[in-house]
């Protein structure tokens, strides 16, 4: 039930605040949890290490800052709250993989029903856009690129169903995934599922070369619908992605931010200053939505104006720019943990781990912000649980 809520964190709240059901039960699960699991201790203990470093951090750095941005308690604890929900996530899911002798049943069948759920949020956005953009003011409903995103993590999963297993069902998800991504114009998004597809492919086909009729028969789907240019036109899509990528391989900014593709360009270049300027010492949770307007001339319909502070919209910017040297060790780690998952035998969740490893570059860049993306982090725990086991 907590996981289930905290999939759809954002549906399953009050109207316009920021009490959500999960919120409410999360509380509760983690005392359960921690009288269930006897390694309890080493979440708290990371919980506790990590919140006191970027206490120090945010500290610091707004008594050193050259913007005149100052310290706030507030700020601090509600944005560390979002890594405790993560941290409590970690402690849920490891406590039913100690619990329960079906976790990877259990586990894959909940993370394929929350896929279904999201694929119909899209069809809303489709079909009602009026209703989903009401939902979506009120705060109830996740914008296209959030839900996007959970979709593209979900999806390594079906790609190694319809390629390795034939699922016909899967192999529907996977057009039905794409098709309305497309139609919905999610850039990133598609552009992470691509190289997911691709990937996970050339993984699970290295001799049986004749199967590679599959990915040519699902390129000219999108071919086709690439066709339909009153709804969506794949060669815009992906010039804007090839001159954004050359205005970062040139460090080149905008003459002016005036578009999605612009703001998150300029963002990598400026956060990435930033991030240097600082000595990855870490500016601190929270802070990296407010250093960006001081940072990047921006006009007032793109800042939240309720508290005048912009979205980041690149996760690896705002956990570098906000954790510093703790986000490069952790970095560090999942990279030793990824080469030692390649190097396993032919396995369901090392195909799906690497597909989505290989995505999240791109799609992860699509949010709005990514710590409250808590169906991504239960997909990525459990193929780490279920790698891990090997």
């Amino acid at each position: 039930m907590t996981l289930f809520t905290a999939s759809f964190n954002d549906l399953l709240r009050v109207p316009g605040t920021t009490l959500t059901l999960f919120r409410i039960l999360m509380p509760i699960a983690v005392i359960f949890c921690m009288i269930l699991n006897k390694h309890c201790h080493k979440y708290v203990l990371l919980s506790v290490i990590v919140g006191v470093i970027n206490f120090v951090q945010s500290v610091f750095w707004t008594e050193m800052n050259v913007y005149g941005i100052e310290f706030k308690l507030t700020i601090f604890i509600s944005s560390l709250y979002f890594y405790i929900c993560i941290v409590s996530l970690l402690l849920v899911i490891d406590t039913i993989r100690l619990r329960n002798t079906d976790f990877e049943f259990v586990l894959l069948q909940f993370i394929k029903i929350v896929s279904l759920g999201y694929l119909l949020l899209l069809l809303l956005y489709v079909c009602f856009p009026e209703i989903a953009l009401m939902l979506e003011d009120e705060g109830m409903l996740s914008n296209m690129n959030n839900i996007g995103a959970c979709i593209a993590a979900t999806l390594p999963v079906y790609i190694y169903e319809t390629f390795k297993e034939e699922n016909k069902r899967s192999f529907f998800f996977l057009i039905t995934s794409f098709f309305l991504i497309v139609l919905l114009g999610r850039k990133l998004c598609l552009v992470g599922m691509l190289v997911s597809v691709v990937v996970m492919y050339a993984m699970i086909y290295t001799i049986r070369y004749e199967k590679y009729v599959k990915i040519g028969i699902f390129l000219m789907i999108l071919v086709i619908i690439n066709q339909f240019g009153y709804i969506v036109n794949l060669d815009s899509m992906f010039n804007k992605i090839t001159a954004g990528l050359q205005h970062l391989l040139f460090m080149h900014e905008y003459a002016e931010i005036y578009d999605s593709e612009s703001y998150r360009v300029t963002v990598f270049i400026e956060g990435g200053r930033e991030i240097l300027d600082t000595f990855f010492c870490g500016i601190g949770i929270g802070n990296a939505q407010r250093v960006i307007p001081a940072i990047i001339p921006l006009s007032n319909d793109m800042l939240r104006s309720d508290d005048g502070v912009a979205a980041v919209h690149n996760f690896i910017i705002e956990i570098l720019l906000e954790f510093g040297f703790v986000a490069l060790i952790a970095f560090v780690g999942v990279i030793i943990h990824t080469w030692n998952v390649i190097r396993i035998n032919s396995y369901k969740y090392k195909y799906i781990y690497v597909g989505m490893f290989s995505g999240i570059w791109f799609w992860g860049l699509a949010p709005s912000g990514f710590y409250t993306l808590y169906h991504v982090y239960i997909i990525f725990m459990f193929t780490y649980f279920m790698n891990k086991k090997i």
